[in-house]
């Protein structure tokens, strides 16, 4: 079972019955002011010729509870069905269990995620009632609903779409966390495992100072590491030594 929300049907509804071939007004009373006496869940009016300019009524239940509740009251319905040239029962799954509850005129169409599907059609009423001044009032005055919906509609899709891109942010930054986390771990754990028994005499500081050291004087990065920097360095001190011997300098002093 896939539960929906009256939100969510709307939805369908709105995309369904949308401008240009159609026009749809939600939460419609019978009338303005005080002279109402009840709310339909949705009117739609077909705008082209080719699709019978006819006007059909929703009812929306998304609860056994409030679908039987409708059944026990049928004249709230007929007051709007009286308008329209069909009145449709709109559900979410498992609201009603029996084709046969519902009234024989009126049509069926179940919610899913993906849309609506007819499961009965609706009966043609023969003869529509006229629409009087109240009524059509009570339709226009239903269209600024219909914009606000929309509006939430498109705000609630941009906010999970928000949520959607912050997860994925945080996720990315959690997963970036612990690769460095990994990393770092990987290389002290080479560091100790090479030092061995010495470890026990390095502090920490002496370490990171250690690692530090070597990294930005460049003895990593160069050319076959320490190997040829210690070349160097011999090539270094005999080319030294050999000009103190050669400029007669005094000896070196020797180390206590």
């Amino acid at each position: 079972m896939t539960y929906m929300r009256s939100e969510d049907i709307c939805t369908h509804l709105r995309t369904k019955f949308c401008a240009p071939t159609h026009a749809i007004f939600f939460e419609v009373p019978d009338a303005t002011g005080a002279r109402h006496s009840g709310f339909a869940d949705a009117i739609s009016m077909a705008l082209w010729p080719s699709h019978g300019l006819e006007m059909h009524g929703y009812e929306i239940k998304v609860s056994k509870y409030d679908w039987k509740r409708e059944l026990a009251n049928p004249q709230k319905a007929e007051r709007f069905a009286s308008f329209c040239d069909r009145w449709w029962i709109v559900t979410s799954d498992e609201v009603i269990e029996d084709e046969a509850e519902i009234p024989a005129n009126w049509g069926w169409m179940l919610a899913a995620p993906e849309g609506l599907s007819i499961k009965k059609q609706a009966v043609r009423n023969p003869q529509p009632k006229e629409y009087d001044r109240m009524f059509v009032a009570a339709l226009f005055r239903s269209a600024g609903k219909v914009d606000s919906a929309l509006v939430e509609s498109i705000c609630q899709q941009r906010l999970k779409e928000l949520r959607l891109t912050d997860e994925q942010r945080i996720k990315m930054a959690v997963d970036k966390a612990r690769a460095e986390d990994a990393r770092a771990t990987k290389i002290l754990d080479g560091v100790l495992k090479h030092i061995e028994e010495n470890k026990l005499y390095f502090g920490d500081q002496t370490i990171i100072d250690a690692i530090v050291a070597v990294c930005k004087s460049g003895v990593s990065d160069a050319w076959g590491g320490l190997a040829s920097t210690a070349e160097k360095l011999e090539e270094s001190a005999k080319r030294i030594r050999g000009c103190h011997a050669s400029l007669a300098l005094p000896k070196y002093p020797k180390k206590r």
